[in-house]
């Protein structure tokens, strides 16, 4: 998931691998190296402009100073990552994935995940595709980055320029995906990702308008699909138990969009499942998602593949 540094270079987080990422703030005040927990801090100076904190759960954890030569760029790059924590407990949110502390991650720009995809790729003889995020283009824009333009500018530099290509591009902010396709002239896939109101994803959006029949006619004229919650396609259960399936994945079948719902996750499933399989199960079969996103690819994929050997109906 892009974000954007003061030398518009797009750099990639994942909020369900490694902490959230905060995004560039301004501080009236500068910079204090004194707060600063590095050992080293008597060695920085202030950054200019905009600077990245760390952020989990809305709270910053710490944040990056300008040491040295470099630019905005080597200020992330001094980062560390490491697994969610619960910043007042210092617990791990998923407390059976990997240990937080331990080894030693750090962020990638956008440029250098592509590159590891495309040498994989080359090495392996296989073809992974990407899905990449467009985050906050609001917030970017108003900090003088047009998050949007450069992302499209990165992948068109890797050959990811039409529907043709493996790769979808998806961003919860409706005006910016409707501007991505018409002002940007992108030409690949392009995904609305559909939030629940309470997030607070983009400004002065409907989300609960924008899943209504109405809402994903719009879509269709501009995207190739839609990535819904997982309650937005399967709201619970009914009083015999089974899956209340809602009608958005008919609906956006009928319209000819793809749904591609989020996020699986063995360790944080919903109300009445009892594992990742029955959750693939549920929405991969019975409410009929084209696709998914999961923490667990691995599951994913035997998942699909053991969907194969079934007899058709």
């Amino acid at each position: 998931m892009p974000i954007v540094g003061e030398d518009g270079i797009a750099t990639c987080r994942d909020i369900d691998i490694v902490h959230p990422l905060g995004f560039a703030r301004r501080f009236d005040t500068g910079f204090d190296v004194s707060l600063s927990r590095d050992p080293e801090a008597t060695d920085m100076i202030a950054p200019r402009g905009s600077f990245l904190l760390a952020m989990s759960d809305g709270l910053p954890i710490g944040c990056v100073g300008l040491k040295g030569q470099g630019g905005p760029l080597a200020e992330i790059k001094r980062l560390s990552v490491n697994e969610r924590i619960k910043l007042r407990t210092g617990q791990a949110v998923f407390p059976k994935r990997f240990p937080p502390g331990k080894s030693t991650f750090k962020v990638a720009t956008l440029a250098e995940e592509i590159e590891l995809i495309q040498g994989l790729n080359a090495s392996t003889g296989r073809t992974a595709g990407i899905y990449t995020e467009i985050k906050r283009p609001a917030f970017h824009r108003a900090e003088g980055q047009d998050i949007s333009r450069i992302v499209i500018e990165t992948l068109a530099r890797y050959g990811y320029k039409t529907k043709d290509d493996a790769l979808y591009l998806q961003c919860f902010d409706w005006n910016e995906t409707q501007r991505i396709r018409s002002e940007l002239g992108y030409r690949g896939r392009l995904v609305q990702l559909i939030a629940d109101n309470s997030w607070n994803e983009a400004p002065d959006m409907d989300f609960d308008t924008l899943r209504t029949r109405d809402g994903l006619a719009r879509i269709a004229e501009v995207a190739d699909g839609v990535g819904p919650w997982m309650p937005h396609v399967v709201s619970g259960r009914d009083g015999a138990g089974k899956p209340v399936v809602t009608d958005l994945v008919a609906t956006a079948h009928e319209l000819g969009l793809e749904v591609h719902a989020f996020t699986f996750r063995a360790d944080a499933l919903p109300d009445g499942i009892e594992s990742l399989e029955q959750a693939f199960e549920i929405f991969l079969v019975q409410a009929g998602i084209d696709g998914l996103f999961t923490d667990f690819p691995d599951r994913g994929v035997a998942f699909v593949n053991g969907l194969k050997d079934r007899p058709k109906p």
